[in-house]
């Protein structure tokens, strides 16, 4: 399944060549870092039409599928076709993180950390993405 929703974003993504290479990493706030495990893949993200999005992500962690929905995801550019990679680099999903990934249960915060590939059709967003967890205070590794 995976390797079907690829395919079609790499055929339809190339052809259209309406993506781009990720930029910089996001800058971790006040008491939190960025970890691993990376979970990679394909990030849809459809608008609302009241400045909420719904959400798909099909990927992999530790070569595990991934598997995650999100629905009613605020989002603060408008309209909805003006959104660019550069708003969606740093976004966090709160309780996100997949089971058996970072721990066995998941629920961890999640950002992303990078985009390989960004199209933005005007009602949908289709990304290839990489996500990496947010961890807070004692949780980050000593520098």
């Amino acid at each position: 399944m995976m390797s079907i929703l690829i395919s079609i974003f790499l055929m339809f993504g190339t052809s259209l060549n309406v993506y781009a290479d990720g930029g910089e990493p996001p800058t971790p706030g006040e008491g939190e870092c960025f970890a691993g495990p990376s979970i990679v893949g394909a990030l849809i993200l459809t608008d609302n039409g009241d400045g909420t999005l719904d959400g798909t992500f099909r990927g992999f962690c530790k070569f595990e599928f991934v598997k995650k929905n999100t629905c009613g995801f605020f989002y603060d550019v408008s309209p909805f076709s003006a959104i660019t990679k550069d708003n969606i680099i740093g976004l966090k999903f709160s309780g996100y993180g997949p089971e058996d990934c970072r721990s066995r249960c998941g629920g961890e915060d999640l950002i992303i950390w990078d985009i390989k590939k960004f199209r933005n059709t005007g009602t949908r967003i289709v990304a290839e993405i990489v996500f990496k967890y947010v961890l807070y205070g004692e949780d980050c590794p000593s520098q």
